[in-house]
């Protein structure tokens, strides 16, 4: 791995950059292809390449399995928590259920796969177990279908009004947020019809619902942050950043939501009544526009990585200090936490795993 190990190499030399501290890798491995996405549970990390290879890896960085999941190329994958699935969705229109110990294939649904232009295939563009482990969301362009873990297809949610953008599922099994074109619109499943609408008219470019489900984060194409108060609808509205923010990121108490869109960790704090009137604070370091931006479990840690590679460890108090700094000079495309490892993804097809400072 030429270009990543000169990086290493200097990584290794426990240099300083810009008054922060450079980490050594916890481990590194080489998956041979465009890293796609990430999931992560406390053991075991699953990513998909561009070429649609699924590839399960261990906390020590050791590949246990390889299997070709999709025909040109996947989209998007999840772990369920427990650790024993993977579901992935490819640009053939295939949700695919992988059994984690053996790389198995427990099911696959081809609902997708001829929906397209001219009978070809929609790409699927996000799939996500349910807080339960009970059933499996999938969206593509403006459809959104649910699934049980035996495959079978238990509901189709009315087509959004535009290409839905991001699902999440609302702490239970029973209720979806799925955002596109004009806001985020939130679903009972088993009734028919959206229950609620949190408007706003412009294409949402991200979406993160706070652990207790109190509040609906979106990030916007005008460049604003648009946050709901689930229940009462209220809508809070953070401007001036220099880009569409694409990295949304809830502490695991809810009380703070990270946001990219430049160069700059902002950090709102959603304790009390909230952030309105009230100024964020912010993290300066990143040289490039962040690409990647998450809490660890227990939301001691804010990892952050900028489109150059460079990696961050904010620790969150009353300002936003940058502890350490992994390596700079190569795209991540990915990043999630492995309990107190942040797992990057590279470009290159290479990941690469940083404890955290403490």
């Amino acid at each position: 791995m030429p270009r990543v190990e000169s990086q290493l190499v200097e990584s290794l030399d426990g240099q300083i950059v810009d008054g922060v501290p450079v980490l050594k890798p916890a481990w590194t491995c080489d998956l041979g292809d465009y890293v796609v996405a990430l999931s992560a549970t406390k053991a075991l990390s699953a990513a998909i390449t561009g070429a649609g290879e699924l590839l399960l890896v261990t906390s020590d960085g050791t590949i246990t399995q390889r299997v070709a999941a999709h025909r040109g190329g996947a989209q998007c994958l999840e772990l369920s928590q427990n650790g024993e699935w993977v579901v992935t969705g490819g640009q053939d229109g295939f949700v695919r259920l992988w059994d984690c110990r053996s790389a198995k294939l427990v099911w696959e649904s081809s609902h997708w796969s001829s929906l397209g232009a001219g009978g070809t295939p929609c790409w699927v563009d996000g799939v996500h177990f349910s807080p339960n482990g009970r059933r499996i969301v999938a969206h593509a362009g403006k459809s959104v279908v649910v699934f049980d873990t035996e495959g079978a297809l238990l509901v189709t949610l009315p087509a959004a009004p535009a290409t839905v953008s991001s699902v999440t599922w609302d702490r239970t099994d029973d209720w979806l947020l799925a955002a596109a074109y004009g806001g985020v619109w939130r679903h009972k499943l088993g009734e028919v019809g959206a229950k609620k609408h949190y408007g706003w008219k412009m294409a949402p470019t991200a979406l993160a619902l706070s652990p207790d489900s109190k509040w609906i984060a979106t990030g916007s194409q005008d460049c604003t942050v648009h946050v709901w108060n689930a229940k009462t609808g209220e809508d809070l509205a953070m401007s001036g950043y220099p880009q569409k923010i694409k990295e949304l990121a809830w502490s695991p108490d809810s009380r703070l939501l990270a946001t990219g869109g430049g160069q700059v960790v902002t950090v709102w704090s959603f304790s009390g009544k909230g952030p309105a009137g009230s100024d964020p604070i912010v993290g300066q370091g990143h040289v490039e526009a962040i690409s990647q931006l998450a809490f660890n479990g227990d939301g001691k840690w804010l990892g952050s990585v900028g489109k150059d590679g460079a990696v961050f460890f904010w620790k969150v108090g009353r300002t936003l200090e940058a502890k350490a700094l992994g390596l700079r000079g190569v795209s991540c495309t990915a990043a999630q936490w492995q309990s107190n490892q942040f797992v990057t993804g590279y470009a290159t097809g290479h990941l690469i795993a940083w404890n955290s400072p403490e």
